[in-house]
């Protein structure tokens, strides 16, 4: 204990960093020196309220109040099915917005049922209007609400660009979105500092990415988009268009996901050629070797991490090995059909460069570095690759 207590404050406060908010209550018992620390405004410029939890919600009010003015980061995690959850983040979010301060970063986290009929729901956009109009987030550079349980609208977006144009990020990935490719666009040509877009495929069109490259936007680095339906299949991005927006960004990573909704119609839709994809992910209830094979295609030079879950088939198995022998860039690929050891054995020595692979086999030993097999897949070993 005495080395502990020997410590200096900045070591003590970044190990405090890493613990959640009732073992910190905590720590303001243990001595003098620790309840110091813990006070830090070094410890408290990322807060993070966990509703799921609601031990502690007082405390956690008290100490928002004691520093929000040096507050830059706010999480808030809640249970859509419990009403006082949505209640105490209303109150939260209400809480920041009347205070001074220069918040950078806020993120909010549902987990749950979608509450779109709920009367609380009205509620709790009302309370993120006041934020995004407030002065405490002025300076805001990074938004995300991708695990909303409702959608986000139009209107949102837009008051999001128009009173933030430091914005670095933002994450609308939400389980239902109406927004538009007009609130987008206004994104792109009010926000030149964003870097990271993460959005459904129905929110851009040829007409977002023309607007960009009309604007001279050139900060845009990754363009994340999920598609999970048909409807974009209205809205295919031309291999024309596609050019030229990586002819203006050089640099930008598109990254993809289907859903288990999509058809092979839509993927291959979407799949156009002259897309800089980067990281795609598909989940198919169908046979996706046609897919792959596309994948293959029109993206061998530009892919980097592939991640499949579809019935397996010899097909899609001479289709995937294909592609891993083609795809000249690939470090990562996560194959979550079943297509035997055989199959991983063949990955292994196509692509030996691979930084992490991930199967669902676990009937063969292996010591080649980075790679991981279901139940021997090491979570930390992933991170530490930046897998996950």
């Amino acid at each position: 204990m005495e080395n502990w207590i020997n410590l200096p404050e900045h070591v003590l406060t970044t190990i405090f960093s890493y613990v959640d908010f009732e073992d910190k209550m905590r720590l303001f018992l243990v001595c003098k020196y620790w309840n110091h620390c813990v006070g830090s405004v070094a410890l408290w410029q990322n807060f993070s309220f966990n509703l799921i939890r609601p031990v502690g919600l007082e405390a956690q009010m008290c100490m928002l109040q004691k520093h929000v003015e040096e507050i830059t980061s706010i999480n808030i995690h809640i249970v859509t099915e419990l009403d006082t959850n949505i209640e105490n983040a209303c109150t939260i979010i209400s809480e920041i917005a009347k205070r001074k301060g220069s918040l950078e970063s806020f993120t909010l986290c549902c987990s749950g049922a979608n509450i779109v009929w709920s009367p609380l729901f009205s509620k709790i956009l009302k309370s993120l209007d006041i934020l995004l109009t407030s002065g405490v987030t002025s300076k805001l550079k990074h938004f995300s609400c991708s695990e909303m349980k409702f959608p986000i609208g139009d209107g949102m977006l837009t008051k999001l660009a128009l009173n933030h144009t430091d914005l670095e990020t933002v994450d609308i990935q939400t389980q239902s979105t109406s927004v538009t490719p007009y609130s987008v666009k206004l994104l792109f040509q009010t926000c030149p500092k964003l870097r990271k877009l993460c959005a459904s495929f129905t929110t851009v069109s040829e007409d977002v990415f023309l607007a960009l490259i009309e604007s001279g936007h050139r900060s845009l680095r990754i363009l994340n988009l999920t598609f999970g339906a048909g409807r974009a299949i209205r809205r295919r991005i031309s291999p024309e268009v596609w050019r030229k927006l990586a002819d203006h960004i050089p640099d930008l990573r598109v990254l993809l996901t289907f859903s288990f909704l999509c058809t092979e119609n839509d993927i291959r839709g979407i799949l156009q050629p002259c897309m800089p994809l980067s990281e795609l992910t598909m989940n198919a209830l169908f046979e996706a070797s046609r897919g792959v094979a596309l994948v293959e295609e029109n993206y061998w030079g530009s892919l980097q991490k592939f991640t499949i879950t579809a019935p397996p088939s010899p097909e899609l198995q001479k289709a995937l090995l294909s592609l891993t022998q083609k795809c000249v860039k690939m470090t990562h690929f996560a194959c979550y059909s079943d297509l035997g050891p055989s199959f991983d054995i063949a990955v292994r020595s196509l692509r030996p460069t691979l930084r992490c692979y991930i199967s669902i086999s676990d009937d063969f030993d292996d010591n080649f570095v980075g790679f991981m097999a279901g139940r021997s897949a090491d979570l930390n070993k992933l991170q530490e690759l930046g897998y996950l």
